[in-house]
């Protein structure tokens, strides 16, 4: 039904209706993909004791949180470390449940929910970026394409879609800051952006990367325009980072902690060759075989897509050949999947995405439900 309503109603739109009605596809595309296995599967992959949710009870505090957190992320013998989860990202990761726990929403239920929501609006944020970078008719056209994602499989159910969300968000009002003149509202997004860009370097370790996204992006508005967003964006970081860090939680402490809990387990024993082949392999499966199809033409993208796309494939390729990412790619690297999707908007120009190949993307997303056995 997205195949063949989509492409119809979605130039009817506008603005606005546009980026909601896109969120709201994906996230019955992602519930209809994860309700596969009965409704116990959606909150399935957080019950586990490795997750987010089993150290929430141990927190008092934001304020207490962060001056000892990366003390407790290294095993030792006789010490309770962070669960396998908390360990691997910063603070604002294991925060995030606990204020959702603090206002009522705890539990898995409730985190699977609110999870489930956040991702999928990251697909609205990319149509309003597209919209920004190269009109309605090619917003309009990536839709379909956003709602009908492969890696929608793993927005459902982990915490790495609250990371999709805010780097989509936050690169979107970058896209919004160097395409309109240098007004109130071109100030406040690349502020806002560089906000929330900041923020996710607190969520996850692997958003690093993103930053060749949000380069592109920036890019995309021209010199001046680029130059202002820039400065005006690293004040955005600069506020999030001096924040933590005034709160007690220092970056470069944290990541090396965590390079160290990783050196403990499993992932530095996984083959560096194999899984560098393996990564780009599942990656490419989780972005569909249309972005596959389409990288040759990135030329003919729209407008100025072609600048976050090129970073968003760059992006991926420094994490691959970082080594840290040595398997589970097809949720490390959700935030950057939906600016690699917008290549397949190379097809028709921006104009359309043929129905064959998003019937290939769906038909991509339930051979993998259906064959292959994930756990997140």
């Amino acid at each position: 039904m997205l195949v063949v309503l989509g492409a119809r109603i979605a130039p009817r739109l506008g603005p606005v209706a546009l980026p909601c009605a896109t969120a709201a596809a994906a996230a019955a595309w992602t519930l209809a993909l994860a309700l596969v296995d009965g409704p116990a599967s959606l909150a399935a992959p957080l019950t586990s004791p490795h997750d987010y949710l089993a150290d929430v009870p141990r927190v008092d505090g934001a304020w207490s949180l962060l001056p000892s957190f990366a003390d407790q992320v290294v095993a030792r013998a006789g010490a309770e470390a962070w669960t396998t989860h908390v360990a691997g990202h910063p603070p604002g990761a294991l925060l995030m449940f606990w204020w959702a726990d603090r206002v009522g929403l705890g539990g898995p239920a409730w985190a699977a929910a609110l999870l489930i929501v956040v991702g999928s609006s990251a697909a609205a944020a990319v149509a309003v970026a597209v919209r920004a970078l190269a009109g309605p008719a090619a917003a309009a056209a990536s839709s379909p394409l956003l709602a009908l994602a492969p890696y929608a499989l793993w927005v459902a159910t982990s915490a790495d879609a609250a990371f999709l969300a805010v780097s989509a968000w936050g690169a979107a009002l970058l896209a919004v800051a160097v395409t309109r003149p240098p007004d109130r509202r071109a100030t406040a997004s690349a502020l806002g952006g560089g906000g929330l860009l900041g923020s996710g370097l607190y969520l996850s370790y692997g958003l690093v990367p993103f930053g060749v996204v949000a380069a592109g992006l920036l890019l995309a508005g021209g010199r001046a325009r680029a130059l202002r967003a820039a400065a005006l964006a690293a004040a955005g970081v600069l506020v999030v980072v001096t924040a933590y860090t005034a709160a007690g939680f220092w970056w470069p402490d944290g990541f090396a902690a965590t390079r160290t809990r990783w050196a403990q387990g499993w992932g530095s024993q996984r083959s560096f060759g194999y899984t560098a082949v393996g990564n780009l392999a599942v990656a490419g499966l989780a972005a569909g075989p249309a972005v596959v199809a389409a990288l040759p033409r990135l030329q003919a993208l729209p407008g100025r897509l072609a600048h976050p796309s090129v970073g968003a494939l760059v992006a991926v390729l420094l994490a691959d050949a970082s080594g840290m990412s040595r398997g589970e790619v097809e949720r490390i690297w959700l935030p950057f999947l939906p600016w690699l999707l917008l290549v397949a908007l190379a097809f028709d120009r921006g104009k359309s995405v043929p129905r064959g190949w998003l019937l290939g993307q769906a038909g991509t997303a339930l051979a993998v439900t259906a064959l292959v056995r994930t756990t997140w």
